[in-house]
């Protein structure tokens, strides 16, 4: 028997979510997708592929209750469509910022202890290869000790009107220096520098000061000449390089040697990330979080202090 799974949200990034797992239905053990949009026009689309499609979560849980639904929401309604999932004993993928503030990410965490559930956040860049298997180099100490980490996301999308950049693009360049550092926390975040348009951030670089050993940055924004997704990770005896835009690719340099490590188990983040939700939900009944607690709640509290740093500097 299947698991049955509901996305909520169909737009850009919802829109993936379903493509994904009707595409890998069978490979990940899925019977039944139910979407909900309250937007009716957006679900035509999808009446061609079989899918029970709704315009509300209230219409959708009265004769159905799926193992897990994915909440890809705009961000302030996640808090709230998470919780009421939750209360029903659904497991949850929640998209990126999981909440407003500090405490009511707690309440969902909570939540999901009570009711024995799996919670979530679209944390993506976890699931790519190439970092996991940075983190395994780091974990053996393969580059020496850690001197710095720079994280660059530059889209050469024009600024989508009224979207957050932390929220967009921050949230996984903080998690990502968080997760390659063993969830340590900085000491300090700063702006180094930024670039704005009709009140709006478009570019922005901070600095994550763990004081004299070990640095990260990152700079990310939008209407850039050329796309670049990339991470470089600087140790005493080697280096990392990811490119984030592909699958896999990682380059590595130890002992001023080059290597291109070949990976057999190249797939999409994605798939990769809703695997792992999938097969959580088929071999547990007990709560499940992920990427942790501490990875979830300091994850958003940096993202909530570079926010801060942003406003100070649209504030002068």
């Amino acid at each position: 028997m299947g698991i049955d799974v509901a996305i909520i949200g169909s737009g850009r990034w919802g829109k993936n979510h379903i493509n994904t797992v009707n595409q890998n239905a069978k490979n990940l053990g899925i019977e039944d997708i139910y979407v909900c949009d309250v937007d009716s026009k957006k679900l035509i689309q999808w009446e061609d592929e079989s899918l029970k499609c709704f315009t509300s979560i209230e219409a959708l849980l009265v004769d159905h209750k799926p193992d897990f639904a994915v909440v890809a929401t705009p961000p302030e309604t996640h808090f709230e469509i998470a919780q009421i999932l939750l209360k029903q004993g659904i497991s949850v993928l929640v998209e990126k910022p999981i909440a407003a503030n500090l405490s009511n990410a707690e309440l969902l965490i909570q939540q999901a202890e009570e009711s024995k559930c799996i919670l979530s956040v679209g944390v993506l860049l976890r699931f790519h290869s190439g970092i996991k298997y940075a983190g395994q180099m780091l974990e053996d100490n393969e580059i020496g000790d850690v001197r710095s980490i720079y994280f660059e996301r530059h889209s050469s999308r024009s600024p989508t009107i009224g979207a957050d950049l932390i929220d967009a693009m921050g949230i996984h360049a903080i998690d990502t220096i968080l997760n390659l550092n063993n969830e340590n926390e900085p000491n300090l975040i700063s702006l180094l520098s930024a670039e704005s348009s009709n009140s709006q951030v478009t570019k922005c670089e901070f600095l994550l000061d763990y004081g004299l050993e070990f640095k990260a940055k990152f700079s990310i924004g939008w209407g850039f000449e050329n796309e670049s997704r990339i991470i470089h990770i600087i140790g005493s005896n080697g280096a990392i390089s990811i490119d984030f835009s592909k699958s896999f690719g990682i380059t590595t340099i130890i002992d001023n040697v080059i290597h291109k490590p070949i990976s057999d188990f190249e797939k999409y983040p994605l798939e990769l990330e809703l695997t792992h939700m999938a097969k959580n939900c088929t071999d547990s009944s007990s709560a499940k979080i992920f990427p942790s607690k501490t990875g979830i709640i300091n994850g958003l509290k940096w993202s909530t202090l570079a926010k801060k740093e942003l406003s100070k500097y649209l504030a002068n």
